[in-house]
């Protein structure tokens, strides 16, 4: 009798112009302790232009924008989007606009257009991605569990770090056991 594990099955690959990562849902492997990079910067340009073909914004707005879509799991840094921002303006596909406010608005300029045009299926991938990441987080979102359970482990710890009485144990361990059985009952 063998005690190996068989082998994981291979992950399902990203759409394209999307880097694997820990959060792609499909992928059975641990995440790795460094980070990587949710998206390449073809597919963060590409979004950036979609982003702003539905409205001007500026950079900090545009932040925003991707982590409200991915609710929460994604924001890029502003060391990715400026960047990225400045070079679709090098690029002829977005222009900023002068509003006289310190914070710039960009808007996407008509060969801007024309590449979301083309693009139109990568555009649409990487959107289903961050969709996917957003459904995801909502699924595993565990935090009122852990809550719980931290306010278990207090109140466990309050009431039997002092010597608790035999009788007081035995009851803790049924309301433990029943709350066990419960859980396990849940579709």
């Amino acid at each position: 009798m063998s005690l190996r594990r068989p082998p994981p099955a291979p992950p399902t690959p990203p759409p394209p112009g999307v880097l694997a990562s820990p959060d792609w849902p499909t992928d059975p492997q641990p995440a790795p302790t460094r980070r990587r990079r949710m998206l390449d910067s073809a597919a963060l340009r590409l979004l950036l232009l979609d982003l702003l073909s539905q409205q001007q914004r500026h950079g900090y707005e545009l932040i925003r924008a991707i982590e409200s879509l991915t609710r929460g799991v994604y924001a890029p840094s502003p060391g990715v989007v400026y960047p990225s921002l400045t070079q679709l303006v090098q690029d002829g596909l977005l222009k900023e606009l002068d509003t006289g406010d310190q914070r710039r608005p960009f808007a996407v300029t008509a060969k801007g257009k024309a590449t979301l045009r083309r693009s139109a299926d990568e555009v649409t991938a990487i959107m289903q991605r961050l969709h996917a990441l957003a459904e995801v987080r909502e699924r595993v979102e565990a935090a009122p569990v852990r809550r719980a359970m931290q306010g278990l482990k207090s109140a466990l710890f309050d009431r039997l770090s002092d010597g608790a009485a035999r009788d007081t144990v035995l009851a803790i361990a049924e309301i433990i056991d029943h709350a066990t059985r419960q859980i396990e009952r849940l579709p």
